[in-house]
């Protein structure tokens, strides 16, 4: 079955993907000379049967096979329309050669002139029928003439089953090639009305997908903008009246760049030639851009090429207005470096009381760093010199949303004793449910061994104080030294040395 295949497709159009046009008429060309190289085959055969025919013509139709079958292997290889052009020239020439052989015009053959015209209206339109109207007619013309003249060989007028045959071919070949014209004419139509039902089908669809983006970009919070590679804005949404305070209508038209603080928009410019060069939009990008009442505000752009047949176009541009955020983000690292540089410790810990974060200040004061109590207590500090009631108070009013303050003789990592005074607060959320708790801590060791002198010297001028009002009491001065060394025992706390200073006084 394979020589079948190749036979078939021997006698098939080739198609072309990329152009209709071109496929139609090679498809044309194609069914004319296969009708064509059938009808010679069968006009060679009438005249075998009629017998009534000169020999040259024998050799001319085989001749014709031949030109038909070359012509057709040429299709599958070449431009149609030169084929075409070149089929027509042929087929002229032959039928001319057929009625010089002849003798005569009042054969079949000359009305396949009638075929060649319907050949050159089907190929070519009203220049094809044109031409080959005229070529027949002057071809006609010059055979009658050149007959007259007694040019031509003496023609055998005799009719039968040849010029029966010959008729019937010509006749079925133009009613197969109208029918053909026809049928590719209608199937044209239907191809033409189904391509404008789907055309109306994706218009509608168009439609509706740009209703649909224009009720998006209309209602979208973020500023949506197409710029030209030269930075002119060929579209802004109506979200930009509300951001930067400029209409839609104003903004297209002018340079993207000239709304931009000028030291962002340079390097922005810079940022968009880089791209261009690497064939991708860069990540995010934030700059400074002027509203309308002259003021700068931060925008965050997220930037998409837009690609079409010619390559990149434009700028398909998403813009949100990060000023707030920005300003947050400022007092955030403001409060940090507060929080980092401050005098005090700071400790945070979550609801179970693991730390989560401790500042700079608390390794000082501690001695341990971060890393090694993150996740731990900070019952790590206790020295067991502080009260339990204190720790119970503390967890009691925590835990109760209320502030607690207090003192804690903790012990540092080297195994020092320091005092602290602490703030701890619980913080909640939005619910009321705490979730974190913050102590603010001071080291107060120093104050209080500060406090421990001043007590103890206010308790030494005490005895002074006593001291002097017994001596104004007394009346001998043996009185007077006994009493004085008592006092000094009392406030030395030494026996031994009392007893020693009284033998001396003795």
């Amino acid at each position: 079955m394979s020589w079948m295949h190749a036979i078939w497709r021997f006698f098939s159009a080739p198609v072309f993907a990329d152009d209709m046009a071109e496929t139609i008429r090679v498809r044309l060309l194609n069914t004319i000379l296969n009708v064509c190289l059938v009808g010679l085959v069968l006009v060679t055969l009438g005249n075998l049967v009629g017998r009534n025919v000169p020999t040259t013509i024998y050799g001319l139709n085989m001749a014709g096979v031949v030109l038909l079958l070359g012509l057709r292997f040429w299709l599958n290889r070449n431009n149609g329309k030169l084929i075409g052009i070149v089929t027509l020239g042929i087929f002229f020439v032959y039928l001319t050669i057929i009625n010089v052989t002849l003798g005569t015009i009042r054969t079949p053959t000359a009305s396949a002139y009638l075929l060649l015209v319907a050949m050159g209206g089907i190929l070519f339109g009203q220049w094809g029928m044109a031409a080959t109207v005229a070529s027949g007619s002057l071809a006609i013309l010059g055979l009658i003439g050149a007959q007259n003249a007694g040019l031509l060989p003496t023609p055998d007028l005799t009719v039968g089953v040849t010029q029966w045959i010959s008729y019937t071919v010509f006749l079925v070949t133009a009613g197969t090639l109208t029918n053909y014209a026809l049928h590719s004419i209608q199937q044209a139509l239907n191809n033409a009305n189904q391509e404008l039902v789907l055309r109306r089908q994706v218009e509608a669809t168009l439609r509706e997908r740009e209703s649909f983006l224009q009720a998006i970009t209309n209602n979208v919070q973020e500023m949506l903008f197409l710029v030209a590679l030269d930075g002119t804005v060929q579209y802004a949404s109506p979200s930009s009246q509300r951001w930067l305070g400029y209409k839609p209508e104003e903004l297209v038209g002018r340079s993207g760049f000239d709304l931009m603080h000028p030291d962002d928009a340079q390097l922005l410019l810079a940022r968009l030639h880089t791209a261009l060069q690497e064939g991708r939009t860069a990540s995010l990008m934030t700059f400074r851009s002027r509203h309308a009442d002259g003021r700068y505000i931060f925008l965050e752009a997220s930037a998409q090429f837009v690609n079409d047949a010619a390559g990149i176009s434009g700028v398909v541009t998403v813009f949100r207005d990060v000023t707030t955020q920005r300003q947050t983000e400022a007092q955030i690292r403001l409060l940090s470096r507060a929080v980092e540089d401050s005098p005090v410790s700071i400790v945070m810990a979550d609801v179970t009381g693991s730390i989560i974060y401790v500042n700079p200040k608390f390794v000082e004061v501690t001695g341990y760093s971060f890393a090694e109590v993150r996740g731990h207590n900070p019952r790590i500090l206790q020295s067991g010199q502080t009260p339990p009631e204190t720790y119970a108070a503390l967890w009691q009013a925590i835990l109760a949303g209320q502030v607690w303050s207090g003192e804690f003789l903790n012990k540092h990592k080297d195994g020092r004793l320091y005092w602290e005074s602490a703030v701890i607060s619980p913080i909640s959320e939005a619910d009321g449910q705490i979730s974190h708790f913050i102590a603010i801590k001071e080291d107060i060791t120093h104050r209080k061994q500060m406090e421990t002198q001043l007590h103890r010297r206010n308790d030494t001028l005490n005895a002074l104080h006593t001291i002097t009002l017994d001596i104004l009491k007394r009346r001998t001065v043996a009185d007077l030294l006994q009493t004085v060394v008592l006092r000094a025992v009392e406030l030395l706390d030494a026996p031994y040395a009392e007893l020693m200073l009284l033998e001396r006084t003795s």
